[in-house]
């Protein structure tokens, strides 16, 4: 951990030089608070209960937020859960969700850092491609149950052998790493673009032989399929989403919460680089 305080560091900013460490390789992980305060991982998840999303959030949007929301019904009903008293909610950016092109726009970074805040969400970015990586890690600070808010297209993941190259048994000892712990996925539904079919983790199919792991999962109560949602957000689609804002379509405003709209349009956040540039130059 890395943080910079007192007169002589007031343009510098602590979120930023989190985001440093990891891209530089110096930490797996860095965290800052809600407020923009960087803290040791410790401080926050020492033996707490841990619900995690992990998301691109550019921006995060009705889907992103009820998505989390309907994990965390199910996983503070969790007895284990309230015998750690109140859990701690993450939202995680990967620097595989934060890179574009050769590296991270920092501009674009804090945008999201910012909306995140007004959500009151702690940040944690990563360098963990694979969920199993964040859960070993968040066992190093915690014995207590972690939850991952997850959508139908991260489960999908969980079966590609591609994805576990690294790894000498493939699936099955990601899968492995991954539950071995108190570990459970709460699985949002997603709709499929072109039938209009709403798939849910009951009637999720995957590759033979991989179905078996599906019932696996199921049985042991390491998915936790969400049942509960508004199926109105099912058509939103992040890349959408901030396709429209750089147009300038004011429809991307029904598609995200009321306060990251504030921010969106106060700020001029994710508009396009020349769009900037060119507001810039009419300021001056």
């Amino acid at each position: 951990m890395v943080k910079f305080s007192g007169p002589a560091f007031t343009g510098i900013d602590n979120r930023l030089m989190s985001l440093e460490l990891v891209e530089l390789g110096l930490t797996s992980a860095a965290m800052f608070t809600a407020d923009g305060d960087v803290v040791q991982p410790s401080e926050v998840l020492y033996k707490k209960a841990i619900l995690v999303e992990r998301g691109s959030f550019r921006p995060a949007t009705n889907l992103t937020l009820d998505l989390l929301q309907r994990s965390m019904e199910l996983f503070a009903g969790d007895p284990a859960v309230r015998e750690r008293g109140a859990p701690v909610v993450l939202a995680e950016m990967t620097l595989r969700s934060l890179t574009a092109g050769a590296g991270v726009e920092h501009e674009d970074f804090l945008a999201r850092a910012d909306i995140l805040r007004a959500l009151g969400f702690d940040v944690l970015i990563s360098r963990f491609e694979q969920y199993y990586q964040l859960a070993e890690y968040l066992a190093g600070y915690t014995d207590g149950p972690i939850g991952l808010a997850v959508g139908l297209p991260a489960i999908r993941l969980l079966s590609d052998e591609a994805f576990y190259r690294s790894l000498a048994g493939g699936v099955l000892e990601g899968a492995g790493r991954l539950f071995k712990r108190s570990v459970k996925m709460y699985v949002y539904p997603e709709r499929d673009p072109v039938s209009g079919i709403v798939q849910t983790w009951d009637s999720l199919q995957l590759p033979a032989p991989w179905q078996h792991l599906h019932r696996l999962l199921t049985d042991l109560g390491y998915a936790v399929p969400i049942r509960s949602f508004d199926e109105s957000y099912l058509a939103i689609r992040t890349p959408e989403v901030l396709a429209l804002i750089e147009k300038d379509d004011p429809s991307w405003e029904r598609m995200v919460p009321p306060k990251v709209a504030e921010i969106i349009k106060a700020d001029g956040l994710f508009r396009r680089r020349h769009d900037q540039q060119a507001g810039d130059r009419e300021q001056t």
